[in-house]
Order: C-alpha cells, then sequence, then structure tokens
C-alpha cells in the first residue's frame, strides 16, 4: 500500500506541485505587471513552495527507494519473512518519512494561506 501510495504521488501530486508553482510565479508577474501591491505576498508563497521540490527530492524521496527496495524484496518467491530488527528499521524509516512530510505539508500550507490571502 504504501509503494502505491507515493507512486500516485509522483504521478498526480508532483505535476501538481509543479504546475502550483509555476501558477504562483505567473500570479506574482502579472500582479506585478499590473502594479497591484499583492504580488509580494504571491513571490513569498512561491519562495516558500518552490524550495519543497529540492526537499521532497533529498529528504522524501530517498525514502520512497527504500521502502520499494524492501517491497520489491519481499515480492520474490523466495523471500523470506521480516526479522525483528528488519520490521523495526522499517518502522524507523517510516517514521522518518512521516516526519519529513510534516515539513513538507507545513510549508505549502504557509504557501496557501499567503495566496489566499493576496486574494483577499
Amino acid at each position: 500500500m504504501f509503494v502505491q501510495l507515493f507512486t500516485w504521488g509522483g504521478q498526480y501530486l508532483q505535476p501538481c506541485s509543479q504546475l502550483l508553482g509555476l501558477s504562483l510565479a505567473i500570479a506574482a508577474c502579472w500582479a506585478y505587471a499590473a502594479d497591484n501591491n499583492v504580488w509580494r505576498y504571491y513571490a513569498v508563497s512561491f519562495a516558500i513552495a518552490a524550495p519543497l521540490a529540492i526537499w521532497e527530492v533529498y529528504f522524501i524521496f530517498p525514502y520512497n527507494d527504500e521502502v520499494k527496495a524492501i517491497d520489491e524484496r519481499l515480492r520474490r518467491p523466495d523471500s523470506k519473512a521480516f526479522s525483528d530488527e528488519e520490521e523495526e528499521s522499517l518502522n524507523l524509516l517510516l517514521t522518518k518519512w512521516s516526519n519529513r512530510h510534516v515539513v513538507r505539508f507545513g510549508l505549502g500550507l504557509i504557501a496557501g494561506i499567503m495566496s489566499a490571502v493576496a486574494l483577499l
């Protein structure tokens, strides 16, 4: 299930995130060209959201790759059940993955709030 979750994330969420970043940059440029002071809100939102792609690549995707490797190993016909150490290691891995997503979600939420303020 976990492997499917991050597979969907790569298929759907990543392109949406890229589109969001592009939209924020365009909104900032449009508001600046229109001499509208809300461009600052969009620019700050973009500045917060843009580094999230780098965060994902360096701090989330490696965990995805490790879990995928574990899943592929377990799907082989000759695979053995998890040892206690492997299960503990996987639990630690998933905890770290979850903690890294708190940052990803929190920064995205802040960027969204900044964009909402710009609309008001």
